[in-house]
C-alpha cells in the first residue's frame, strides 16, 4: 500500500489528477474502499485483512487518503516553518463541494470550494501572520478571507 502513495503522488505531479482521483475512490479489491467495507475503524497495512497474512490493522501508510485530501484535492501545501502555504487545489469533475479545517501552529486554516455555474469558487481563511500563495487555476475563483496583519 505504501507503493500506492508514490503512484498517486506521481500521477498528481504529472497532471494526471483525474486518474489519481479515480484510483483513490475506486471500489475494487485493492482500494481504501475495501477497508471501509470491512468495517475498519483504523487504517490497515494492506487493502484488506485477508490480503497479507500478518497485516497490521493500524498502519500510517493507510492514512494516505487523509493526506491526499489536504495536499492535493484541497491543495493546501505548507512551506517550511508553516508560515506560508501554497494553495493549488485539484478538483475532480465529480466533486461539487468540499471543505476542511486544518490546525496549524498559529491557528486554523479553513477552506471550502463549491462548484457553481461559472466554475469553482474556493474560499479560504488563515491566521493573520500566515501567507497564502495562490496558484493560477483557470476555472477557480479564489476568495481570501484571511485576517489582515
Amino acid at each position: 500500500m505504501g507503493f500506492g502513495y508514490w503512484v498517486i503522488q506521481g500521477l498528481y505531479a504529472v497532471g494526471e489528477d483525474a486518474f489519481a482521483y479515480d484510483l483513490l475512490t475506486c471500489k475494487d479489491e485493492h482500494s481504501w474502499h475495501t477497508m471501509i467495507s470491512e468495517g475498519a475503524t483504523t487504517l490497515f497495512e494492506a487493502w484488506g485483512k485477508e490480503q497479507k497474512w500478518n497485516t497490521s490493522l493500524c498502519q500510517p501508510w493507510g492514512a494516505f487518503p487523509v493526506f491526499n485530501y489536504t495536499y492535493n484535492i484541497m491543495g493546501i501545501k505548507p512551506n517550511p516553518g508553516m508560515k506560508s502555504f501554497a494553495i493549488s487545489p485539484s478538483v475532480d469533475d465529480s466533486l461539487d463541494f468540499a471543505e476542511i479545517e486544518l490546525p496549524i501552529p498559529d491557528g486554523w486554516i479553513k477552506a471550502a470550494f463549491k462548484r457553481e455555474e461559472k466554475g469553482i469558487v474556493y474560499t479560504i481563511s488563515a491566521p493573520k501572520n500566515v501567507e497564502l500563495i495562490f496558484d493560477d487555476k483557470p476555472n477557480i475563483t479564489f476568495i481570501n478571507n484571511s485576517q489582515k496583519g
